[in-house]
């Protein structure tokens, strides 16, 4: 089962590949990642690109940690800022949750992607 090709996240909806042209273009702006890249988040054009062949449950890992960059984003918490406060995990979190709970449900599809059972 592939992923929801558009999440809302916030106010904003993102679109969501796995491999193509927008993941090319990701590869291209992260030599230094020097293959390790398993997926990008741009929030200038609202994409979340995906390593194409990746196994079912880490595809789904990777597609909820660029929702997670997604959220912060939404959330105008960049992480430098949080860093500066003390607890990062603590803001972190407090940031994310709310955001991220809204992810969820306003995309019913993104949930039946990420509770699917893989074989």
């Amino acid at each position: 089962m592939p992923p929801p090709s558009k999440v809302k996240v916030g106010i904003f909806v993102y679109s969501v590949q796995v491999g193509g042209p927008d993941w090319k273009a990701a590869v291209k702006k992260k030599p230094s990642a020097g293959g390790r890249l398993a997926g990008h988040t741009d929030n200038l054009s609202l994409t979340i690109s995906v390593r194409p062949g990746l196994a079912p449950g880490a595809e789904r890992e990777v597609v909820v940690h660029e929702l997670l960059h997604a959220c912060v984003n939404v959330a105008g918490q960049p992480i430098e800022s949080m860093r500066r406060k003390c607890g990062l995990e603590e803001n972190a979190v407090s940031v994310i949750a709310p955001t991220l709970l809204g992810v969820i449900r306003e995309n019913p599809p993104l949930l039946r992607y990420l509770t699917a059972r893989t074989p």
